[in-house]
């Protein structure tokens, strides 16, 4: 609580107002009067007033006319009235200003310290809702990665956020019923050994930040093994664990990644982004299917594709075969015309874990992407076609929008927002993608170090080449490669 402001044009009203409460009692901390409307709008621009108590008829400016300058210059200000005229005109107006109550002289104490009880009530409230707003911004920040470390350092003061602990864990939370009760219910299972912040996002959706010493992942899931059995239908997706709260927006992200995964299963319950689910797609299928969706007539490769792959699949298999699938042709839109990933447009793996079930559904996926590659491809004007070109001929040199348009004769600018237009992503952005995506391949096909991979994608720095390549791949180069061979 800050400062309460007395306005009256009599002293002797001021001085009873003075006497009448013990002002400190209910946290305010220094008491303001004026004998002016004049007066009360110099004390309101110099000091944070969160209570003001005015008389109405006043010399000059009335405390109504004051009122009217009060809600638009210091709005947080919360008022009440003192007359002794008893006018509903007086009333009307006053409500219609907002004002927390209307007291007429006499001023009868008991209603005084009533109308400031719950003043302050009100004050309260809004602080709160205000302090959590703000809390709620900066924790979205947080996560996203839209804040640097100094920035978010600087901004915990003022939160209830403690952003120096030494690892976190995010946790994506999706649920068929009432998300705000379910993450109450999670943070106080957490909450007796860790620090735990609540974000939802929608009625369904919604986030735990989970921080502590170190946030074992098993300790996590057998803390909430009877909330999830009571709650049906609810998905609860593990993130990595992050050191320090740089890292927390990877948390996130991997544990996005996995939620999408689950979704495309058809998965539910506790879903962990540290242990992923065996890669049922070698390089060599990756790349077939690939091929596949850019066809311009699918259907019976793409037929021919799915039976080679499922034949010999385990039944509870099949929807990791589907899911795979399905971001394996998203990544494929998104790198190839800068489109939003298109995962999110196929539908959950539903129906009977069958091989019949999953054929058709996975030719629904392969003809849906083929559908979106090919207008893509048609929407690319012959220009960005040109440029695409360039960027697959000088992959391993150094690559801009000025040297192509030295070359070609164009506007640099025109090229620049042309590209944007139709790719849906800048340039740069592109180039970086497309360098990654071949380094994955020759990852994957050769033995070749990470740093002769590095230039031969036209990066030389190699700890940049590996700050893109985890940007993108949520891992090193390195434990990439690892991966790909374990899971062959």
């Amino acid at each position: 609580m800050e400062d309460v402001l007395l306005v009256d044009d009599e002293r002797p009203v001021l001085d009873s107002l003075l006497s009448a409460l013990d002002w400190a009692e209910y946290g305010f901390k220094q008491i303001h009067t004026a004998q002016s409307a004049q007066e009360a709008l110099d004390i309101l621009a110099s000091h944070r007033i969160d209570l003001l108590i005015t008389d109405i008829l006043m010399p000059g400016m009335s405390g109504l006319e004051m009122l009217r300058i009060v809600r638009s210059r210091f709005p947080s200000a919360h008022c009440v009235l003192l007359t002794a005229y008893s006018k509903f005109e007086f009333a009307r107006e006053a409500l219609q200003l907002g004002v927390e109550n209307y007291l007429l002289k006499p001023i009868d104490v008991n209603e005084l310290r009533e109308t400031v009880y719950r003043s302050i009530k009100n004050i309260d409230y809004i602080n709160t809702i205000s302090h959590d707003l703000y809390d709620r911004n900066i924790l979205v920040r947080w996560l996203h990665g839209r804040i640097s470390s100094d920035e978010l350092l600087e901004h915990s003061r003022y939160t209830k956020l403690n952003v120096l602990l030494r690892r976190y864990r995010v946790l994506y939370v999706k649920t068929a019923a009432n998300v705000q009760q379910l993450l109450n219910c999670l943070g106080a299972c957490f909450s007796l050994n860790f620090t735990v912040h609540a974000l939802p996002m929608d009625e369904r959706s919604g986030y735990l930040l989970v921080g502590g010493r170190d946030i074992p992942e098993d300790m996590l899931r057998d803390s909430i093994h009877d909330v999830l059995h009571q709650w049906k239908d609810t998905l609860v997706v593990c993130g990595s664990q992050a050191t320090g709260s740089g890292e927390v927006v990877q948390s996130r992200s991997d544990a996005i990644y996995t939620a999408e995964y689950a979704r495309l299963a058809g998965l539910s319950g506790w879903i962990s982004s540290d242990a992923p689910h065996p890669s049922l797609l070698s390089p060599h299928a990756s790349a077939q299917l690939e091929s596949i969706v850019q066809l311009e007539h699918p259907q019976a490769k793409a037929q021919a594709w799915i039976d080679s792959q499922s034949a010999s699949l385990e039944r509870a298999m099949l929807p990791h075969l589907y899911a795979q699938a399905c971001l394996l042709m998203s990544h494929l839109l998104n790198s190839s015309n800068g489109s939003t990933p298109q995962a999110h447009a196929m539908p959950d793996f539903t129906g009977p874990e069958t091989i019949a079930n999953t054929s058709a559904l996975l030719m629904n996926a392969i003809l849906e992407a083929n559908q979106h590659f090919l207008k893509g491809r048609q929407e690319i004007s012959p220009v960005i076609a040109r440029v695409l070109q360039y960027v697959t001929e000088n992959l391993n040199g150094s690559i801009s929008i000025k040297q192509f348009s030295e070359h070609t004769k164009m506007n640099p600018t025109y090229i620049g927002r042309l590209f944007k237009d139709e790719m849906g992503m800048y340039f740069s952005d592109y180039v970086c993608l497309t360098r990654i995506n071949k380094a994955k391949t020759l990852l994957e096909t050769t033995t070749l170090s990470v740093g002769d991979i590095a230039h031969q994608v036209g990066i030389y720095d190699v700890s940049y080449f590996t700050q893109c390549f985890k940007k993108q791949e949520r891992i090193a180069p390195l434990k990439y490669r690892q991966q790909k061979r374990n899971n062959e």
